[in-house]
């Protein structure tokens, strides 16, 4: 497993190809970046090597990116929604898409090199996804639109402006690769299975 972090962020909704420019400066991005070339170049070792770059995965966990989003969709009385989170758009990846990938993947036991953005079949946005979670989890949750104004000001501030960055930033993972290369493989939508599955731990 890489990550899908080994690409910059966007400030817009052009999509990243396997082949976009890697920008690794994070200690964990540089780690991932070492390994998936030190795979590349042992390929004689093996007969394949797959290498699948994974949107920001979906669970509630400590380790995942996305849990700081789903504690504070759970425990806040009331949820703040930011007018910038209805534009943005970033790929995620849900359980389901996953564990159905790997399976696929294990029986089809393809050949060669390849690398693989792996990610839900349509990118969200921020303000969907949070209402995605709140259907299924705390459906009687008050939403509270934030004002423009407001956001902007949150955004100047140092700490909380950082994070509301990260949060709104575009990261739209293109996803052709899995489409041309396993046709008959279905991506499922992150709101759809939210809707229907929920996180995978429930």
């Amino acid at each position: 497993f890489s990550t899908s972090k080994l690409y910059p962020a966007t400030a817009d909704f052009n999509l990243t190809q396997e082949d976009s420019n890697i920008f690794a400066t994070e200690p964990y991005v540089v780690g991932k970046n070492k390994c998936e070339s030190l795979l590349e170049n042992k390929l004689d070792c093996f007969k394949s090597i797959t290498i699948l770059r994974l949107a920001p995965v979906l669970v509630k966990s400590k380790s995942s990116n996305m849990n700081t989003l789903f504690k504070i969709c759970e425990l806040l009385p009331i949820i703040p929604m930011f007018p910038t989170g209805n534009k943005n758009r970033r790929s995620f990846l849900s359980c389901i898409n996953l564990f159905n990938f790997l399976n696929m993947l294990l029986r089809t036991d393809p050949k060669g090199f390849q690398v693989i953005n792996l990610c839900d079949n349509q990118p969200v946005s921020t303000n969907a996804l949070i209402e995605s979670f709140l259907k299924r989890y705390r459906p009687k949750a008050i939403r509270l639109p934030i004002p423009f104004f407001i956001e902007l000001l949150m955004l100047a501030l140092p700490v909380i402006g950082k994070k509301l960055q990260s949060m709104f930033m575009d990261n739209v993972l293109a996803n052709e690769n899995i489409k041309s290369s396993f046709p008959d493989f279905e991506l499922l939508d992150t709101e759809k299975v939210m809707e229907f599955k929920g996180l995978g731990d429930d």
